[in-house]
């Protein structure tokens, strides 16, 4: 079995005194580990890093088998380590929701796009956050769990949608949602899609990520059998509470 691909190297462990096993968010095959030979070595130590973009080769007699990967970086993202600490906790993060929820081997296109456009506005941009609180809500729509936050789920209108129920994931209109308030969510007009909104402040972002938690934990969690979202996700938003004005 052989197949050629390009990939997101997510995650690194050493394997034995030599070698490493890498998991790769790849553009056709998903989510895939694979044994890199001789992988502990300075100069593949020096340029395997998360964040690197990989020409991949993977191999193996069978197609169940772990597999063994050549790697060729042809981009390194070191740069994600070296800038703001609001970079680094947002790429932790979304590696962490990556290795937490897909499944091994099944591709997830789009979401490969996106991620990858993520990572390029984290690095370019500076105004990324509200990229990625968009990621999440994609991501939880691409494993089967999306928002519907274009209409409002009670009449049916597309306009004033200014709240999100926490139970059926869907929006309410500001007329719905008067009387219960304080049992729904404030939703961010950035999150609305007929607003154009690029330039968000680290409280909005909060107020669209304390939603995105919500569903992870009521839906994908407890239906995928995890326990609970990962460490890196939870430090991201303690940076952002510690750091918003």
């Amino acid at each position: 079995m052989r197949w050629e691909d390009t990939g997101l190297l997510i995650e690194i462990k050493d394997h034995g005194e030599r070698d490493l096993v890498i998991r790769v968010f790849t553009e056709s095959h998903g989510l895939c580990a694979g044994l890199v030979k001789g992988g502990q070595n300075k100069k593949q130590k020096s340029i395997l890093n998360p964040g690197a973009q990989l020409n991949l080769v993977w191999y193996a007699r069978l197609s169940d088998h772990l597999g063994t990967f050549q790697v060729d970086v042809s981009r390194s993202r070191s740069i994600l380590f070296m800038g703001s600490k609001s970079q680094l906790y947002a790429f932790n993060s979304l590696c962490s929701i990556i290795l937490l929820f897909l499944a091994e081997r099944e591709p997830e296109n789009l979401l490969y796009v996106r991620t990858i456009d993520l990572l390029e506005e984290i690095i370019n941009n500076d105004e990324w956050l509200r990229n990625y609180v968009e990621w999440e809500f994609l991501f939880l729509q691409e494993i089967g769990y999306g928002l519907e936050l274009s209409v409002c789920g009670v009449t049916g209108v597309r306009n004033n949608l200014t709240h999100v129920s926490p139970k059926s994931g869907k929006a309410v209109c500001e007329e719905v949602a008067n009387p219960w308030k304080d049992k729904l969510f404030e939703l961010p007009k950035f999150l609305v899609p007929t607003e154009m909104i690029s330039k968000i402040s680290k409280g909005e972002a909060l107020k669209g990520l304390l939603i995105s938690t919500h569903f992870f934990s009521i839906w994908a969690i407890p239906d995928l059998g995890k326990s609970q979202l990962p460490k890196a996700r939870t430090l991201f938003i303690k940076f952002l509470e510690r750091t918003s004005s």
